[in-house]
């Protein structure tokens, strides 16, 4: 649920978001993707650890403590999963 809120929040109005699962061999692979602002290489590297933000800044648009992502991670690894970002800003992410 935090991908698919992550990505609603990140999408400005009129745009769109997409939840896809598909099963590739004996793996189940859920994508969501959407139509937001994307994210900068830089910080690709960094989107799933704990309390970071894109947006540092007191006065950031989007609020939030920076733990979903990290938990999303953490939860997908203990379970023998993998998730990942795919990114180009002012593109759309792809989060599988």
């Amino acid at each position: 649920m935090n991908l698919v809120f992550n990505a609603l929040k990140f999408t400005p109005a009129g745009g769109r978001v997409e939840l896809r699962a598909d099963k590739k061999e004996e793996s189940f692979v859920l994508t969501v993707s959407d139509t937001g602002m994307g994210i900068s290489e830089k910080n690709l590297p960094f989107v799933f650890d704990r309390f970071w933000q894109a947006d540092g800044t007191s006065k950031r648009k989007y609020q939030g403590v920076g733990i979903g992502l990290a938990l999303v991670k953490e939860l997908t690894e203990v379970q023998g999963g993998k998730v990942e970002v795919q990114s180009t800003e002012g593109k759309a992410p792809f989060l599988l």
